[in-house]
């Protein structure tokens, strides 16, 4: 070994996950308007963190009441994120699209709890200004006028990912997990970028994505079909 190189290995292999336990999971159960509403809550901020690539605080921090459909996509008004612009907080905004499925659609998981949840609105100060009011999207099922902290929304979406994880083994973080299943599913790394709300893709590549399989079958592109 050279003189003053590392001695340190860096390991670059990645995890696969397979999340068709939870979908079919999703698939099986109630209907939304049936469901539990805890079940109900750990289902949503499950699918909001694979689909939109959000965090627990993230949700944490969406106010329903700038949040809505709009040109029939959800948009989700995230107060105050992690992000700033030039050290200034910001107010992000999450658009997911539909899924045709309606079990595991992500749409349709939030206006359900919207229906249950909207009658008990109530804004309050947002934890990180005492000054900004906001009306928090997940409520605690039993004081459903009380906004559930981002590390309760943690809980609730590892509680779900537990199903596709050998036991004892930590879930994969969400935006992290939604990121690279739709780099497997051959979508631009530009339009990730713009989902996660990164300013380079050495953002994605360095610390979100979490396998190195690519989408295309390099074999075939490489020396062709017979």
């Amino acid at each position: 070994m050279k003189a003053g190189s590392s001695s340190v290995v860096v390991d670059t292999k990645h995890e696969d996950y397979d999340i068709s336990k939870v979908l079919d999971q999703f698939r099986q159960g109630p209907g939304n308007m049936e469901m539990d509403m805890a079940d109900l809550a750990r289902k949503l901020c499950w699918l909001l963190g694979v689909c939109g690539f959000m965090r627990p605080d993230d949700i944490f921090c969406t106010d329903v009441a700038r949040s809505g459909i709009i040109r029939d996509k959800l948009e989700l008004a995230v107060v105050f994120p992690k992000e700033r612009r030039g050290r200034q907080r910001i107010i992000k905004y999450v658009r997911i699209s539909r899924h045709p499925d309606a079990q595991i659609c992500p749409v349709q998981a939030y206006n359900a709890y919207r229906a249950r949840t909207l009658a008990t609105d109530i804004p309050t100060s947002h934890p990180k200004d005492p000054n900004c009011m906001i009306t928090s999207l997940i409520r605690h099922s039993k004081h459903p006028a009380k906004a559930v902290l981002s590390t309760t929304i943690s809980v609730y979406m590892n509680a779900v990912s537990r199903l596709m994880v050998p036991t004892g083994a930590r879930p994969p973080k969400l935006r992290a997990l939604g990121s690279t299943l739709a780099a497997l599913a051959g979508v631009a790394v530009a339009d990730i970028m713009v989902q996660g709300n990164w300013s380079s893709p050495k953002i994605f590549e360095k610390h979100y994505r979490l396998s190195s399989t690519t989408a295309n079958n390099m074999s075939l592109s490489t020396l062709g079909s017979l």
